[in-house]
């Protein structure tokens, strides 16, 4: 999964996607440095209010209201 850290002093957050809501894999990733989650398929809606809720976390996240970069990291197949 993801290796602990402390995602804010990196300056950067990880929103973990899930492919179910399992209880116990979303309290793995938040305590494995995931800041928010969100459960395969979401919305765009979903995905604009996750954002808005690390910005509100975060006074720094995407100064000047402008633009940010998202990474997308995904396991080997059968992983």
């Amino acid at each position: 999964m993801l290796a602990p850290q402390n995602t804010m002093a990196a300056g950067f957050e990880i929103v973990a996607l899930l492919a179910s809501n399992e209880p116990d894999q979303i309290l793995m990733c938040l305590r494995q440095g995931a800041t928010d989650f969100l459960v395969h398929p979401f919305a765009d809606d979903d995905f604009a209010a996750c954002l808005q809720r690390i910005a509100r976390m975060n006074p720094n996240f995407l100064p000047g209201g402008g633009q940010g970069k998202v990474h997308c990291v995904m396991p080997a197949k059968g992983a």
